[in-house]
């Protein structure tokens, strides 16, 4: 026989959600019911005895509140068997982690005193609105901007003044409030509490369905949270304007699976769709990163965007800058005042030390969060913390792990990304998401995502896909022009490069740079030699338009330009695979004649350079690592011989010259040990070749430097290019 401090135990835990059935008694020949006061005869009599529950059997076993007067027994019994059932089947089915004021969400984090107060007072103005129809208010933003704690400090402000009706917060790393399975359960629960009305709906829909929590959580919403409201509403003396209204679901994006997360958003559709005609006018407030689910139901054809319920707030669009500086200079005083460790004699942290940190959080407040929490470690001096925080280069070696935080928030999203991006491309390389990204930006240097996409072996539109679920850190990917996309990768929070480059940050997801450079070598020599010959006369008229020879030549110098960074990076390796590796492309770029892509190409004030200074330093460093002699490397000679000859001659028109003349050219030793010179392109003026105008940047626009010239000057300076033309292409045949 359960005991009835055990019931007791049990119910308490529930908060008072089961209340005790009641029941009479017929004692003597008086009927007296459970609850009721007995009359007043048998309260003042003097052998009326008020005891304890019993524990131990009897003839009202478990009853409590018993009087025993004359000839009559007054009993108030607790029907017990019921509602522990009630209690044994909802209780696992809340996640207590979830709520607002759970203790294992301690300290969580708000916004502090002073900060986001805009936006406070409009999400205020929101909860306190009883007649909007924007009755479901989404809060969007970059990982790290702030969204939980301005819920939290909403749902606390609610939560005081008696409006909060019920609220959830999404974690991904914990079992029990990442997955839609206890979502309802736990609002359900609380709409028990808030409104106390519905307590025996709830109890009663539990027990005519004990199998309720494992159906969809569109069927419980509906026994759950609408018919219980619905039937607190219908009772007498229930004022529906008195009742709170305001539920709030923190991290959407943070629950498992994209289907669940719009599965759940429709179901939150269909909870404020289902009191639209009552004076009762519930609202949600909703809010997680952009990621798929999300970004698609508050799209132009979203299902939220529609329904005309829809309040939307991104936090993009408000800048943080200046509370966050103000966080940071009110935390980092704090700790000045607090820490028994030496303080410089000047002002500590200085304001420049300040400005700093408020660049490096790019607007996200997740940074500052950071470094505070890392510098509030008592048993450490502020000073030297801070200063490691600032002089933090990627790479480079340290013991401690000052961005913990951060680098936790980007490894769930860079792993969850990859996971689907593998999973729908059929393939194991779990480091296949992460090299094309980092690919990306390496290649970010103003390309067209067509051929970015040709260039990596990727099909049509697989670039978007690959950015579908990053929007929660990338703020761009490309620039969206009118005549075609030109690839601009930018994320909202700078560190996030600094986190992929350093292997002590981003674990094993990180890749070596040499090795991204160097298995991009390859298809860019690919992409070089399959493009057509550029015609200078052609170049010159397209000028003004924009053409597509212009736009071939803007994309050659663009992956010449990497590519000379790439074979400079690679070159550093001591593996000697890969050198050769490198040997073999360079003498691919001769085998395949990728010499008219320089070469007819003549320099002229009108006509930007094509060949880039990076291809040059690539020359000097395999110079300073003795490729260029003969006697100790015959396998490197031919091939580099020849690419400088090539971007010589591609840009300045020279020819080989035997003489020692130029200090910085670089010298060729032939097997005898006799050298030559190649002038230096970046240092030597050859004689009649007019100056040198380096090409716009893709932000620029094709025409930026303009020149006006009557149409005699036009005539004579297409003559010269002509001419310069023919001598070319006499020279590459």
């Amino acid at each position: 026989m359960e005991s009835q401090e055990s019931s007791s135990q049990r119910t308490s835990a529930l908060g008072l959600l089961i209340q005790p059935s009641t029941s009479t008694h017929h004692v003597g020949h008086q009927l007296v019911s459970a609850g009721e006061d007995p009359p007043a005869s048998l309260q003042q009599s003097p052998l009326a005895i008020q005891h304890q529950p019993s524990y131990h059997g009897g003839i009202l076993p478990g009853a409590s509140g018993v009087t025993i007067s004359s000839s009559t027994l007054v009993a108030q019994t607790t029907q017990t068997s019921n509602s522990l059932n009630v209690l044994n089947l909802l209780k696992p089915n809340i996640a207590t982690s979830a709520l607002y004021n759970s203790s294992e969400r301690f300290d969580p984090p708000k916004c502090d005193e002073g900060t986001r107060i805009e936006l406070i007072e409009e999400l205020s103005r929101w909860t306190k609105d009883k007649v909007t129809t924007q009755r479901i208010l989404c809060m969007t933003g970059p990982a790290g901007s702030g969204k939980s704690a301005l819920q939290q400090t909403m749902v606390e402000r609610c939560a005081e003044n008696g409006s909060l009706l019920a609220a959830f917060f999404f974690y991904s790393q914990d079992a029990r409030r990442n997955s839609t399975k206890r979502v309802i359960p736990t609002i359900a629960y609380q709409v028990g509490r808030s409104i106390p009305a519905c307590k025996e709906p709830i109890i009663r829909a539990v027990e005519g369905d004990v199998v309720i929590f494992d159906r969809n959580i569109h069927h419980q919403m509906q026994r759950l949270i609408v018919e219980p409201i619905r039937e607190a509403l219908s009772q007498p003396g229930v004022s529906p304007e008195l009742l709170p209204r305001n539920i709030f679901i923190d991290g959407i994006d943070e629950c498992k699976g994209e289907h669940n997360q719009a599965f759940l958003l429709r179901v939150v559709q269909e909870l404020v769709l289902a009191f639209s005609h009552d004076n009762f006018g519930l609202k949600v407030c909703l809010a997680g990163r952009p990621e798929y689910a999300l970004r698609t139901a508050l799209g132009e054809n979203g299902h939220l965007k529609e329904s005309e319920l829809l309040y939307h707030i991104e936090l993009s669009d408000h800048d943080a800058t200046s509370d966050i500086q103000l966080f940071l200079e009110r935390k980092l005083r704090a700790i000045a005042r607090a820490t028994t460790y030496p303080l410089p004699s000047t002002r500590w942290p200085s304001e420049e030390d300040i400005q700093r940190l408020v660049d490096n959080a790019s607007g996200q407040f997740i940074y500052p969060a950071t470094i505070v929490k890392y510098l509030s470690d008592r048993r450490r001096s502020p000073v030297k913390q801070l200063q490691m925080i600032l002089e933090w280069r990627p790479g480079a070696q340290h013991r401690d792990k000052p961005f913990a935080a951060l680098d936790a928030l980007y490894t769930d999203i860079f792993v969850k990304a990859g996971e689907a991006y593998a999973t729908s491309k059929g393939i194991d390389d779990n480091l296949c998401f992460i090299r094309h990204i980092r690919r990306l930006l390496k290649i970010n240097i103003g390309i067209r995502v067509t051929v970015v996409e040709e260039l990596l072996s990727l099909d049509p539109g697989e670039l978007e896909i690959i950015f579908s679920d990053l929007h929660s850190v990338t703020r761009t990917f490309w620039t969206g022009a009118s005549e075609g996309d030109w690839l601009d990768l930018t994320f909202h929070h700078k560190s996030v490069k600094d986190f992929l480059q350093d292997p002590a940050r981003c674990g094993p997801l990180f890749l070596p740079s040499a090795q991204i450079s160097f298995n991009l070598i390859q298809p860019c020599i690919a992409w070089l030699t399959k493009q057509q010959p550029l015609d200078v006369d052609n170049l010159i008229l397209e000028k003004e338009t924009g053409g597509p020879h212009m736009t071939a030549y803007y994309h050659i110098q663009s992956i010449l330009t990497f590519l000379g960074t790439a074979l400079e990076e690679a070159l550093h390796a001591s593996d000697e695979e890969q050198l050769s590796h490198i040997r073999i492309w360079c003498s691919e770029l001769r085998a395949h004649r990728t010499v008219e892509a320089f070469g007819r190409v003549a320099s002229h004030k009108d006509v930007a350079v094509l060949v880039p200074s990076t291809m040059h330093q690539f020359l000097a460093r395999c110079h300073e690592r003795g490729l260029t002699s003969k006697s100790r490397h015959p396998e490197w000679v031919g091939s580099l011989r020849h690419l400088q000859k090539v971007l010589q001659c591609g840009k300045h028109g020279a020819s080989w010259d035997d003489t020692d003349s130029e200090a910085e050219s670089l010298k060729f030793e032939d097997a005898e040990g006799h050298s030559g010179r190649l002038r230096n392109p970046e240092t030597t003026e050859v004689q009649g070749t007019p100056e040198v105008v380096q090409p716009p940047s893709n932000n620029d626009g094709l025409g930026d430097r303009r020149e006006q010239t009557d149409g005699k000057q036009r005539f004579s300076l297409r003559r010269s290019v002509r001419g310069f033309s023919k001598r070319l292409r006499a020279w590459l045949r």
